[in-house]
């Protein structure tokens, strides 16, 4: 398990994706690739997040993202 990356997938969600028109894959690359130019590898990433795609395209469409994890940041 990895913190830093569960962290950053909650922060960047929070601050990065509406719900709205958007593209979730392109959401999803930019998470990685801005998590990479961090120093998170992208399989880190997905190790906590199996799906980004799916997490975004889920706000998108309404739902809220779990405040669970970022609790714990």
């Amino acid at each position: 398990m990895s913190l830093r990356a569960r962290c950053f997938v909650d922060s960047w969600i929070t601050k990065n994706v509406r719900r709205g028109p958007g593209d979730p894959r392109e959401l999803a690359v930019r998470l990685l690739v801005e998590a990479n130019a961090l120093g998170i590898p992208p399989r880190e990433i997905t190790a906590e997040c199996a799906d980004p795609k799916a997490a975004i395209e889920s706000v998108l469409h309404g739902s809220h993202f779990s405040n669970q994890s970022r609790a714990m940041c």
